[in-house]
């Protein structure tokens, strides 16, 4: 969480022009069941998800997953091994995306 100290010189930072107000970035990881495993106040508001996601040391977890196991992200992630995140825009009209095998 970001401390006053912190703000007081770099408060264009922490606005978001996608959000158009001031913030930071949380980021959490559940499990099925919809529990928290894993929360943080990663970073400024102005961050892309992507970078808090390393910031914030996800990246390190994901990495040391078991095998078998996934991390379900938004669009604004990078598909991996182990990250599985939606096709978007033009991906979608592929009907050989509509497959899971």
């Amino acid at each position: 969480m970001p401390r006053k100290k912190d703000c007081a010189n770099n408060q264009t930072a922490y606005f978001s022009g996608h959000y158009e107000h001031y913030g930071v970035n949380c980021l959490g990881i559940c499990d099925v069941e919809g529990r928290y495993l894993f929360f943080c106040v990663a970073s400024p508001g102005k961050t892309n998800d992507a970078l808090s996601f390393v910031n914030a040391g996800c990246h390190e977890i994901l990495r040391d997953m078991p095998a078998g196991t996934y991390f379900v992200g938004d669009a604004a992630f990078e598909l991996s091994e182990k990250l599985i995140t939606p096709f978007t825009g033009s991906q979608r009209a592929n009907p050989s995306r509509d497959l899971y095998e």
